[in-house]
């Protein structure tokens, strides 16, 4: 079964004098024809009063990277605190980081996933992916999703990961690989002992630095007033009080990883072959204390960045700004071994 997201837009006129919202939802289909059966059954059931005020819904097969609303059951703040629709692309685009203070919008209250309990937590990750913070529309459907026996395959996902609570330490970026990892490799009618085998497989199979696999939760522990936080007009200050004190880290370390690439070496013989330099670098790379690198960017360093802005611009990684230089260095290095294979 594939996963979809389904919109539902109303009238602008209807929208006015009934205070109709923009509504999204999630479905398991195997295709978008099914998706849109399965939505607009459970559209009527819902919404019948004002179901004639409301567009036919537009669907989209989800994938990573895009904003996913809550599974089988119509969110309606998911268009004001998640997402924006792009008419061009006929799907949602994540919502800017600044735009949920610029709005009209009540109050929206964020909580911390990693200051949730560990039945939580897993089901955040099994529903929301690897998202760093929810709002209480989103925890409400966590809470229904924990206290709801039904059955699903994203029910099966959630039984295995609370069963393995490694998982709930990696990193953002290890997460959204584990998920992609279980989607291609896990059969659809599995249950949770085939995804608690997948998932310990995969994580015993890693062999990196523990640093690019897992968080270090005590020493990004939140104290409990910052566990909820109101992005209102009046609490901005306050919000960008949070900002000030990882926006800088970003910048710092692009700063000193650009600084660190310009900084002019000694001269070397341009008559020197293409490998012996490479031989140079890599082992300059790796010595206790390396030596300024060349001015010219290698194509390792060139990866990194690449990396290192990606990860800056995810909302995933949102909070995890110490570790985006390690995390990037790592992404680069695995696309070589990639290629090199």
């Amino acid at each position: 079964m594939k996963k979809y997201g389904v919109a539902k837009f109303p009238q602008k006129g209807a929208a006015k004098k009934f205070q109709l919202k923009d509504l999204a939802i999630a479905v398991e289909a195997p295709n978008k024809k099914t998706a849109v059966i399965l939505t607009e059954a459970e559209f009527i059931k819902c919404y019948s009063e004002h179901a004639e005020y409301y567009f036919d819904a537009k669907v989209w097969e989800d994938r990573p990277g895009l904003p996913r609303p809550p599974f089988n059951k119509f969110c309606d703040d998911f268009f004001i605190t998640a997402a924006t629709w792009d008419k061009t692309s006929g799907e949602p685009l994540p919502l800017p980081a600044d735009a949920t203070a610029a709005t009209d919008a009540p109050p929206v209250i964020m909580k911390w996933v990693r200051n949730l309990g560990q039945d939580e937590r897993a089901a955040c990750l099994a529903i929301c992916g690897p998202a760093q913070r929810i709002t209480d529309s989103q925890y409400s459907q966590v809470i229904d999703f924990i206290n709801d026996d039904e059955r699903s395959r994203t029910r099966e996902l959630y039984d295995a990961i609370r069963r393995v609570p490694r998982a709930l330490t990696l990193l953002p970026f290890r997460q959204t690989e584990l998920i992609i990892h279980l989607n291609s490799s896990v059969k659809e009618a599995a249950q949770w002992p085939e995804f608690h085998k997948a998932i310990t497989d995969w994580l015993d199979a890693l062999t990196d630095d523990p640093k690019t696999i897992y968080e270090n939760v005590d020493a990004k522990s939140r104290p409990a007033t910052e566990t909820d936080v109101t992005l209102t007009e009046g609490d901005t200050a306050t919000y960008q009080i949070h900002a000030d004190k990882t926006e800088p880290s970003v910048l710092t370390s692009e700063q000193q990883l650009t600084e660190s690439m310009a900084q002019p070496e000694e001269h070397c013989d341009t008559k020197q072959a293409p490998d012996a330099v490479s031989q140079d670098i890599d082992a300059a790379s790796s010595a206790e204390h390396p030596v300024a690198p060349s001015p010219l960017l290698t194509y390792k360093q060139q990866l990194t960045l690449a990396a290192l802005q990606g990860l800056c611009a995810n909302p995933a990684c949102y909070g995890a700004y110490d570790d985006l230089p390690v995390m990037a260095t790592t992404l680069a290095s695995s696309v070589l071994r990639m290629q090199e294979e």
